[in-house]
């Protein structure tokens, strides 16, 4: 998609974007200019031109965002995190996950362990794994229940085949690797997508230069077949279900490395899918997670998005990210209804945090302003019409947020927030000084139940400066 020049300020775009744009277009950049060879895809000149519109017409200095209201208090949360002498291998989480059945709740880390958390807070190592975990699924196959995580291979954004999809059985804790050679794998989701009774698996491999979405068909010897919907890369989060009411299982998934976008794969029961693209973003936003949930109650499933990877090479404070809702027409075309800033926003769910039946809406940022990393968390509490006001808790010194994870814990009918911290100076623009960088995670315990919310003290303040 067209990157428009006033999303980057003019001194990104003439040093770092416009550089790597030319690199890959076969030019060479060396001090203040452009060099060309034979295997150049663009005559010198032409590029020369790109570069003078951009350096000329984008802005000195990004806007602002819109000033919001935000009520700096604990909203209906509570604050719940491990003990001294519980903290694991530190806040390197790369990984937070509750199986709802089992009723565990289970973390990963940069270190390739994966640990499971007592009522109490007390983690027990379940495995080492073949690299770190970024998601997990939990399924039932046969007789016994399982864990499927998606082990990266490395974190470092390269083009290197090392991911492995890994099954734990959740009884034994006896590991088993069912694919590898995987380009940088971060979400699974199980689903029979070609209605055999055999459950399949979709496969988002974010990978770099290279990646894409794969569909591991479940053979009957308990082999997979792996198969690729798209070979785009940046794959970076899916969901499944039958969205043209054709009865087979159809994919939705999130792009997030240059072409970013959100497309609908339509299942065409031979085998194969049909692409049709839902919502695109330039290939700066950033764009993070997205979920599908029916936010507006109207039968039809509305997009939940969130824009806020800052880690490439423009990673300044960005007005367009934040909480995006998209509310869908019922003919599967979404139209932005709801825009919430929040820079270097990371994830965003919603749930009835208060059962009165209204969905609220939580977010992460990892990549908050050195100045401001009290923007880490948000708790957007809905009145109704998508009108939200906005929690900011006091949880900065705390964490540093890459992971987060709703449900309820505690067995009180209300949906809490577990968050994972991972607080690495290199990885962030952020300063991690006054972090408790020892704490794997925190609990946000919801207190609807008890009604003893604290009273709200408002603030106006602006997301970017």
């Amino acid at each position: 998609m067209y990157p428009q020049a006033n999303l980057i300020d003019r001194s990104h775009w003439e040093k770092n974007v416009l550089p790597g744009m030319g690199q890959r277009l076969g030019l060479t950049h060396w001090g203040s200019g452009y060099f060309a060879g034979k295997h150049s895809a663009i005559p010198i000149n032409d590029w020369y031109k790109i570069v003078k519109y951009y350096t000329e017409t984008a802005p000195v200095k990004l806007a602002s965002a819109d000033s919001i209201e935000t009520f700096k208090d604990w909203g209906i949360f509570n604050l719940k995190e491990p003990g001294k002498g519980n903290s694991a291998t530190g806040a390197i989480t790369t990984m937070i996950s509750y199986d709802t059945a089992g009723k565990n709740l289970y973390t990963a880390d940069a270190q390739n362990n994966l640990f499971k958390w007592s009522s109490s807070f007390k983690p027990k190592l379940v495995q080492e794994l073949p690299s770190p975990a970024t998601s997990a699924v939990f399924v039932a196959a046969e007789d016994k229940r399982q864990m499927l995580l998606t082990c990266i291979g490395t974190l470092a954004p390269v083009d290197a085949d090392t991911g492995k999809l890994v099954s734990i059985n959740l009884q034994t804790g006896k590991p088993k690797i069912l694919q590898g050679n995987l380009p940088r794998p971060v979400q699974v989701t199980a689903a029979d997508l070609d209605k055999d009774g055999i459950k399949d698996y979709v496969l988002c491999n974010f990978g770099h230069n290279r990646g894409g979405l794969y569909w591991l068909k479940a053979l009957p010897n308990g082999g997979f077949e792996n198969r690729t919907i798209s070979n785009t890369p940046g794959a970076t989060s899916a969901v499944t279900g039958d969205f043209n009411h054709d009865g087979l299982t159809d994919v939705i998934c999130l792009f997030a490395q240059g072409d970013e976008g959100i497309w609908l794969f339509l299942n065409n029961g031979k085998g194969g899918f049909n692409k049709k693209i839902l919502l695109r973003f330039p290939p700066v936003y950033g764009s993070s997670n997205f979920q599908l949930v029916d936010i507006n109650h109207d039968g039809a499933p509305d997009i939940i998005y969130t824009a806020g990877d800052n880690a490439d090479l423009s990673p300044i404070p960005k007005p367009y990210h934040g909480v995006y809702v998209f509310l869908n027409d019922g003919r599967m075309s979404f139209i932005r209804k709801y825009f919430y800033p929040m820079n270097g926003c990371t994830k965003a769910i919603a749930a009835d945090f208060k059962g009165n039946g209204v969905l609220d809406i939580v977010a992460i940022a990892f990549f908050t302003p050195k100045e401001k990393p009290e923007r880490g968390f948000v708790y957007l509490e809905q009145s109704a019409g998508l009108k939200f006001k906005a929690h900011q808790l006091p949880i900065a010194n705390k964490g540093k947020w890459l992971t987060m994870d709703v449900n309820d814990y505690n067995n009180d009918g209300y949906p809490d927030v577990a968050l994972g911290n991972f607080s690495f100076d290199n990885l962030t623009s952020v300063s991690t000084n006054s972090i408790q960088n020892e704490l794997p995670l925190i609990i946000l315990e919801n207190q609807s139940r008890l009604n003893k919310n604290k009273p709200y003290m408002m603030v106006k303040t602006a997301l970017l400066h």
